[in-house]
């Protein structure tokens, strides 16, 4: 079977100095889940046993995954994290783009506030981000096919068209050379280049044996971030819930079976036989089931008779026969089974369900409320499911630096070998639903101003002032320096507010003097007014 890939589709960006790589044995990390195959291998790619074993055992996985989104219990725990990591609040940006750590000029970084904007625009995210991060959760990867326009690619990203995971594959093609030993004449294999490319295949594309290229930078994708060591293989954070899933369905199908078989009484019939053969004694035990079991009903609809037999499989009587002859036919009850209302089986699986999947089991309970009351008595679970939470938004947030990495590089806003200089310093912030953060951030806030209270009247015989705003309120150099600026232009402006002259006191209230009205020079002196004799004090009778 001849297996053809199509023509390099895509684009890519190189920079225009390409530094030699050095040559080495040690073959690239399996961190991103790329199958690695040597150069001038790819057209076998399609029809390699173990590719094709391979891809085949990632469809299985995002099966698998999706199906355990599909259950009750999965889809009501994936959704508290995607809540959680996912806030949707009309005051505020669900994401946004932090610039403060960089060096950049306020010109440079308006402009990359813009085009991060424009990303969000084109993924919808406002609308569409739960659903977005739901299906990067559940799937443990994501594609996009980043769409330019060829003529113009510097207007920029056009479309971000997603691509199911089933159909393209990441690949790295290393180049080796074989270099012989000077000593030992033995053979090594030296790595001499290594390029990544994806590879695309649909039910049309498999029937005609062919793939399509895509250049690396043409398709923005994310995975989980969790890669099996032995494999390669990208695993989901729903991997290591299979197991606990499958058997929480088994033993609640095997409830269920228990319930419905157990739960009803049965009627035990003692048929005495006498001394009749067994033939015979069959025979009767038959037709008395059928005398028991045979009722004659009208329906009402046709105006007949039926003859309707109850044979409910799960409510059949026994008939037994006896011979004693001591003791004549007997009606009795079987009674049906008991401790049904226990679940603890069903609970514990549940709980170790909630827990291989990093939720705290407290939201379990049955009419818990929401407490909001003070952070230190949350709960260690809450504390260990948010810094998860803050993991894989983290690594979600790959999906926004790869698309504005190729947006700032269309657009020439930078180079392309300058992004890996500013790349560590830029941050993607997530809106926090944040009762619990704010009432967080308002409790610490309280404790340090009420540890300030105390050791104020120590500070500048134990305690420097600088000490004091870098130990116990946790200001950093930066934040010291901002707030000393806004001291400054606060008291700078107040001086301008007030009129403040030279030699006034600072702060105090400076009201301007109004200047006396020179005395009214008339043609002859002024006589002045007679005074007036001061009243006398009132005498008590």
């Amino acid at each position: 079977i001849m297996v053809n890939l199509l023509q390099m589709m895509g684009f890519e960006v190189k920079p225009k100095q390409v530094e030699t790589v050095q040559k080495t044995v040690v073959p690239p990390p399996k961190d991103d889940g790329a199958f690695i195959v040597d150069a001038g291998g790819i057209n076998s790619f399609l029809i390699d046993q173990n590719v094709e074993q391979a891809l085949k055992t990632d469809a299985d996985c995002i099966r698998k995954y999706r199906e355990i989104a599909r259950m009750p219990e999965g889809d009501i725990a994936i959704s508290d994290i995607c809540d959680e990591s996912i806030v949707t609040d009309d005051t505020r940006d669900i994401v946004s783009l932090n610039l403060e750590d960089t060096n950049l000029s306020e010109a440079v970084k308006k402009k990359l506030q813009e085009e991060f904007s424009t990303i969000l625009k084109l993924l919808d995210f406002r609308r569409k981000g739960y659903d977005i991060f739901r299906k990067w959760y559940v799937d443990a990867r994501l594609y996009y096919q980043i769409m330019i326009d060829t003529s113009k690619p510097q207007d920029g990203i056009k479309e971000l068209r997603p691509i199911s995971p089933f159909r393209i594959k990441k690949v790295t093609e290393i180049d080796r050379t074989n270099q012989f030993g000077q000593k030992s004449g033995s053979t090594i294999q030296l790595i001499n280049d290594e390029k990544s490319y994806f590879v695309y295949t649909d039910d049309t594309l498999k029937m005609l044996g062919n793939g399509v290229k895509f250049g690396k930078d043409s398709i923005a994708y994310v995975h989980s971030g969790y890669v099996n060591d032995e494999t390669g293989a990208i695993e989901g954070y729903l991997h290591k819930a299979i197991k606990i899933a499958n058997m929480l369905r088994m033993v609640e199908d095997g409830l269920l079976v228990y319930r419905i078989a157990r739960a009803p009484e049965r009627r035990v019939f003692y048929i005495d036989v006498t001394s009749l053969p067994k033939q015979k004694a069959e025979e009767y035990i038959k037709s008395q089931m059928a005398k028991y079991k045979n009722r004659m009903t009208y329906d009402p609809s046709t105006g007949k008779m039926k003859d309707n037999t109850h044979t409910m499989a799960m409510l059949e009587d026994f008939w037994l026969p006896r011979r004693d002859g001591g003791r004549g036919t007997e009606v009795t009850t079987l009674q049906g089974g008991q401790n049904l209302g226990e679940i603890e089986d069903i609970n514990y699986f549940l709980k170790q369900f909630y827990k291989a999947l990093n939720v705290p089991t407290s939201r379990l309970e049955d009419g818990s409320v929401f407490n909001v009351g003070r952070p230190s008595e949350i709960t260690r679970d809450e504390l260990k499911f948010a810094k998860f939470i803050s993991r894989i938004q983290q690594q979600f947030s790959e999906l926004f630096m790869v698309t504005l990495r190729m947006q700032l590089i269309l657009k020439n806003v930078i180079k392309a070998n300058e992004w890996d200089d500013i790349k560590q310093d830029i941050k993607i912030a997530f809106a926090q639903d944040s009762y619990y953060e704010e009432i967080k951030k308002s409790e610490m806030l309280k404790d340090r101003l009420n540890t300030l209270s105390q050791i104020n009247e120590f500070i500048g015989t134990y305690y420097s002032k600088e000490w004091v705003r870098k130990n116990v309120l946790y200001q950093s150099e930066e934040e010291i320096k901002e707030i000393d600026n806004q001291i400054e232009e606060e008291l700078a402006n107040d001086e301008v507010q007030l009129g403040t002259r030279p030699g006034a006191v600072p702060g105090a209230m400076d009201v301007p003097q109004v200047p006396e009205e020179a005395p009214f020079q008339g043609p002859g002196p002024m006589t002045p007014a007679p005074m007036q004799q001061a009243p006398k004090p009132f005498a008590a009778k």
